[in-house]
Parts: C-alpha cells; sequence; structure tokens
C-alpha cells in the first residue's frame, strides 16, 4: 500500500519510476488518473508517446494494440507481455474481472515479470480495491484521494490555458470575487464575459461558466456594463442598492 499523507501524485511517480511493474490504483477519477500517468510518462521516457489506455468495452484505445480487437483481459495482457516496447499501460476496470476468470491471475503475473527488466508499468485502475490473494505480492496498491488546494489550482490553470491573457480569468476566488487580467472589473460582478463565455458568480461563494448562448438558471440575471462600476461589493447585489437599479435577487 501507497504510505498515507503523501502526494498521490508523488506516490505514482516514485512507484513507476522505481521500476514497479505493475500498480493498482483505486480511484473513481480515471481522467485525472490519465492526466498523473501523461505527466509520469514525459518524465520517465523523455517523449510524448501515448499511454497505451484498454477496457473491457472497446480494447486499446490508444497505442499498438488499438487496430486488434483484444477485449478480453487476458488477451490484453499477454498482448502487453509479448510487446518489447516501453511504455505506462491503463488497465481500467480490469480488477473487476478476477473473481470470474482465474485465468487473470496468471496473465497479471506474467505481466509482472515482463515488466521486471524492462522499463514501463502496467497499472490497473478500479474504484475498489479489489486484489486476490495470489496477487498479494505483485500488486502495489494506491488510493487516489480527492484532489487538493494545489492540484485544483494547476486544473483552472490548464482549464484557462487557451484564453488569452488580456481575457481569461485569472482567479476564481472563493469568497466570490471574480479577478479580471486588464480589466476593470469590481468585487461582486455579477459575470465576467471572456471570448463570449459568462462566468456567474452565485450566492453561497459559488460560480458557473455559461457558453455563449446559454441561459443562466430562472431569475439569474445579465446584468448591464455600468453595474460594474456601481456596485463594487458582494452584498450591494442582494439589498437595496441593487434593487433600487432594477436588480432583484435569485
Amino acid at each position: 500500500m501507497g504510505s498515507p499523507g503523501t502526494d498521490p501524485a508523488v506516490q505514482i511517480d516514485s512507484s513507476i519510476a522505481a521500476g514497479t511493474p505493475v500498480v493498482y490504483v483505486a480511484t473513481w477519477e480515471e481522467e485525472r488518473l490519465e492526466a498523473m500517468l501523461g505527466k509520469t510518462s514525459r518524465a520517465l521516457f523523455g517523449d510524448d508517446r501515448p499511454l497505451w489506455i484498454w477496457t473491457a468495452a472497446r480494447g486499446f484505445t490508444t497505442g499498438p494494440g488499438q487496430d486488434r480487437n483484444l477485449v478480453d483481459p487476458v488477451d490484453a495482457l499477454s498482448f502487453i507481455a509479448s510487446e518489447n516496447a516501453d511504455a505506462i499501460c491503463l488497465m481500467k476496470d480490469l480488477p473487476a474481472h478476477f473473481e470470474s476468470n482465474p485465468a487473470l491471475i496468471r496473465a497479471v503475473r506474467d505481466v509482472y515479470d515482463s515488466f521486471s527488466w524492462r522499463p514501463g508499468t502496467v497499472v490497473l485502475s478500479h474504484p475498489h480495491i479489489i486484489v486476490p490473494p495470489d496477487l498479494s505480492k505483485e500488486l502495489y496498491v494506491l488510493e487516489l484521494p480527492l484532489p487538493d488546494a494545489d492540484e485544483l489550482l494547476e486544473l483552472l490553470k490548464s482549464l484557462n490555458a487557451d484564453y488569452d491573457k488580456k481575457k481569461r480569468p485569472e482567479q476564481v476566488a472563493g469568497a466570490g470575487f471574480a479577478c479580471h487580467a486588464g480589466a476593470d472589473i469590481k468585487r461582486g460582478a455579477g459575470f465576467v464575459s471572456a471570448n463570449g463565455q459568462r462566468l456567474v458568480v452565485r450566492r453561497r461563494n459559488s460560480s458557473e461558466w455559461y457558453q455563449p448562448g446559454e441561459s443562466t438558471v430562472a431569475n439569474e440575471r445579465e446584468l448591464p456594463g455600468s453595474y460594474h462600476q456601481n456596485l463594487r461589493y458582494r452584498s450591494d447585489w442582494w439589498h437595496g442598492k441593487a434593487q433600487k437599479m432594477g436588480n432583484f435577487p435569485p
């Protein structure tokens, strides 16, 4: 098992960099795990080679096996073991098949032996920890916790990476304030336009993005730009000053 309290991305990086043949990650967040493994792969191999991603429904969706229709998990693991390419292979939900497919345990052990002498790792993912006793020595098990504040900040930065610096929001603070690079947006602004999108700052310190033309919830009103100059504080939007200007809270 991984060490409690240690950054999960660090645990994944260190286990793969140390040459761990098979890593089991318990998580519901497959896209987040893919992003972590992509960074680990680039750091390990020094290039942009793709992850090999497999699911029981589609077989390999990336990597050299994607044209082979290998939906059977034993066949997929046998293919990985026979290939000499160094890579990180993500096998989604494979542990769900352990109980109904005893040959799968042998296939995992064969893959373990194969990756014991070459770079790369097979990563098994599943929302729950299902480890047969016969694989207790082969599987290094990690649980992926919820993202912390630093990881959420990195996610927000990546989502904003395509916006022009002068138009995209640089930060949306938890207190309900919207800060906009290069624009004079005051605290409590009802929405911020960024390349046609709208950021609606709601009550209870929450905010949501809306695509161009997409309607906000009932009674949530778009506000004239002059309001940004006249309503400086969040409380102004929900009390008398806003109502005198024709705006009513949702």
